[in-house]
């Protein structure tokens, strides 16, 4: 029968992906018409940015008083040139203030000086970084080739670089294995030559490089974050975890370590580990919101509900995004605060309401859950047939997350007793191309469902069983919910045939969740009630009853229950099976197939 398998509420909070570093080298909607905005959040947001602190902040403000030091340092140098004007030394110091007040042009134009007096490897590694550091990379190139590739291990590596950037992995390669020759327990060199392996998917080759270039330098937090991919590359997220930790711990203002720690230990489900270092980081950068965001995460993973809505606020205290205010409704329905997480999801939803972005659906399918929650079914139809209409790019239909909404706007059509206008809908969706597959198989199962409740339109259930039972070995495991719905429609689909033992043959494959969950465990009891095992059927189904968590499904299972009752002793006890069946046309809210066959029952036993 049709399982009232609708997605939940979402407890796990958006974070903005982050590319991940790779060191080569170290050097109109009616509810919506009046939108109380969160006033307190709001303000709690605006306090927090007028005190957080951002050591990269302070550090430019720092240094911008350094600058005016070194201006006027080279200034005063300028009138010394001609007293000291063959001397490479002197030169070499006017080059590095040009460099410290990021005066490129100036510094090449002392670096030029330099190397007509001595005409060595260092002063054409710094043209070279200096032409790089301008984005003249052909230039560079021309002097890095120019050198001897033969003993110059900096030189080799400079090379590798402009391989990668033009992806010839192999040349770059070359160049490092070149390095190597030259000086096998280079650090640079390992490091790069690790990165090209890890590139390339050679990753033992590049954990064994990781670990020689260890073995020289311990205290680089750019090489075990290298290590800790590597790991992860080839499955071993608990070593990858251990080393990041320690990547961390040898530098806690480093981003993209930290970031990738909080990123795998969410995935992993061991968020506890990326916490302290999150914390730290945020000490010194406390603007920085996608962190916030992740410590966020990570607070309300491990039940650290208010916390993480105090991240969440410090977020907002710098971006005040509809994404962050979707996550603090999510936050605050945890807390089981759903007055403030109606408000968090309504203003996400109005600050995005000129861009239509993926943000905007979101919250609307947020606030669709929170409605199914409620049991606002007339409101919850009224809201996603709303919002589904402003879907003109059908960017909802293809997103997983986000086409739920179509699942809410087609059994809130079934709840109003408007199923036939749900079953057109599901028919019209699947008929579409683009369309998620859970959604596909959602709605599969609940066309499946309809029709084998009417004996004409049994065929068509057992048509759809057959086309649809693919999506049992492709769907996502963490679909798995709906993959189980499915999987139970089919086997109930067949159970309606008479056809038992292809019904078992699906029901094995949900013996993981039967007498956990309500359906799975009714249509377990079907089966009995086909094999003639009345009372276990019927103690199946109560249990089922049991396990309903609203009243809609407790009341639709019990119904079924009378109508088998009533079917099962139709012909040898027809009082009976009249009590029963009287009882399957009383409820409200009942499935209207079942009505009607009760109905036409009754009627036989009374012309009879």
């Amino acid at each position: 029968m049709l399982t009232n398998n609708l997605p939940a509420q979402r407890e796990n909070l958006e974070v903005t992906p982050r590319p991940i570093e790779l060191m080569l080298s170290e050097d109109g909607v009616q509810p919506l018409t009046l939108i109380l905005q969160p006033l307190e959040d709001i303000a709690e947001m605006q306090t927090y940015s007028k005190v957080n602190f951002s050591l990269k902040d302070f550090t430019i403000i720092e240094w911008g008083k350094w600058e005016q030091i070194f201006v006027r340092e080279l200034e005063t140098l300028k009138y010394k040139e001609a007293r000291f004007h063959d001397s490479p030394i002197f030169f070499n110091r006017l080059a590095n203030m040009a460099e410290l007040i990021g005066e490129r042009d100036r510094e090449e134009s002392y670096l030029l000086r330099v190397r007509d007096l001595v005409n060595d490897e260092f002063t054409a590694h710094r043209l070279g970084d200096n032409l790089i550091a301008r984005n003249l990379f052909n230039d560079a190139e021309r002097i890095f080739s120019g050198l001897n590739l033969e003993r110059d291990v900096y030189a080799n590596l400079r090379l590798a670089y402009f391989h990668v950037q033009r992806r010839d992995l192999d040349s770059a390669l070359a160049s490092v294995n070149r390095a190597a020759l030259i000086d096998p327990l280079d650090f640079s060199v390992r490091l790069f030559e690790g990165s090209l392996h890890l590139v390339r998917g050679e990753y033992e080759q590049a954990i064994q490089s990781f670990r020689f270039a260890a073995e020289e330098r311990q205290t680089s937090c750019p090489l075990f974050t290298n290590l800790a991919l590597a790991y992860i590359y080839i499955g071993k997220t608990k070593k990858a975890l251990a080393t990041l930790r320690k990547a961390a711990a040898l530098d806690p203002s480093n981003e993209n370590s930290i970031a990738l720690l909080a990123d795998l230990a969410f995935s992993e489900k061991r968020n506890e580990d990326a916490i302290p270092s999150l914390r730290m980081f945020l000490q010194f950068e406390q603007k920085n919101p996608a962190m916030w965001a992740r410590l966020a995460r990570a607070l309300l993973e491990i039940g650290k509900t208010d916390e993480a809505i105090a991240a969440l606020k410090r977020q907002g205290s710098i971006e005040s995004t509809s994404l962050v205010w979707n996550n603090l409704g999510v936050a605050y329905h945890k807390r089981r605060d759903k007055k403030k997480a109606y408000e968090a999801f309504k203003y996400a939803m109005q600050s995005e309401t000129n861009s239509r972005s993926r943000n905007f659906f979101l919250a609307a399918r947020n606030i669709s859950a929170l409605l199914v929650e409620d049991r606002a079914y007339k409101d919850l139809l009224t809201f996603t047939r709303s919002i589904l209409s402003d879907d003109c790019s059908q960017m909802v239909l293809g997103d997983s997350q986000l086409a739920e909404m179509y699942i809410f706007y087609v059994s809130s059509l079934h709840y109003t007793g408007d199923s036939k206008n749900a079953v057109r809908v599901a028919e019209q969706l699947l008929s579409k191309t683009g369309v998620a597959p859970n959604i596909v198989a959602w709605l599969a199962a609940s066309q499946i469902s309809y029709y084998s409740l009417q004996v004409e339109t049994l065929p068509t259930a057992l048509e759809l069983a057959r086309y649809y039972k693919g999506l049992l070995t492709s769907l996502h495991p963490k679909h798995s919910g709906i993959k189980n719905m499915l999987t139970n429609n089919i086997a109930f689909s067949y159970l309606e045939a008479n056809q038992i033992d292809t019904a078992k043959q699906y029901l094995q494959k949900l013996s993981h969740v039967i007498h956990k969950e309500p359906y799975s465990t009714a249509t377990l009891g079907l089966l009995h009630m086909r094999k003639g095992n009345v009372n276990h059927a019927e103690s199946l189904y109560e249990e089922a009853i049991h396990l309903a968590k609203n009243p809609e499904d407790k009341k639709r299972i019990r119904q079924k229950l009378n109508f088998e009752l009533g079917l099962k002793f139709f012909d040898s006890d027809p009082s009976r099976a009249k009590r029963y069946l009287q009882k399957a046309i009383e409820y409200d809210n009942s499935v209207p197939q079942i009505t009607a066959r009760a109905r036409s029952l009754l009627n036989s036993l009374s012309l009879g």
